[in-house]
């Protein structure tokens, strides 16, 4: 649902997506979920199924299992996609790539709400059901 329901707007259609992805924590104990038939699913239904335009995907605290999973997973991208993959030792360098205020506070932006619960709710009470006319929203 979280990336379904950007794409009811004309901004994330025309714009795609730039994603942020927290590897913080994982370890070596992660690795048996990571199969290759869950790695191909998951390309698959990203890439696939999903009708989004990734401008960017940033990984951030990278570990030793996002380095093999990545030596793995980037025979099988398009070199397009590999262009867009950045690494980040640490958040603070996001801010090169995202102003400030859209980076949560825990990467040394400004945001403190990510989910922005507030705003969906606003949202769906000005839209209705129907943002612009289209699909009702999951809210």
């Amino acid at each position: 649902m979280l990336f379904i329901q950007p794409l009811f707007d004309p901004m994330t259609q025309i714009n795609g997506y730039k994603i942020i992805h927290d590897f913080g924590g994982t370890s070596l104990k992660h690795l048996r979920y990571c199969t290759p038939f869950h790695l191909r699913f998951q390309y698959h239904a990203a890439l696939d199924c999903i009708p989004a335009r990734y401008k960017e995907i940033h990984f951030v605290n990278d570990s030793l299992l996002l380095s093999t999973l990545w030596t793995i997973v980037k025979q099988f991208i398009s070199t397009k996609l590999k262009k867009r993959v950045f690494f980040h030792s640490n958040g603070e360098e996001l801010l090169n790539h995202f102003p400030r205020s859209v980076v949560p506070a825990k990467y040394g932006g400004d945001l403190t709400d990510c989910f922005q619960e507030d705003l969906m709710k606003q949202m769906t009470k000005d839209y209705g059901s129907c943002p612009l006319g289209g699909q009702n929203n999951y809210y």
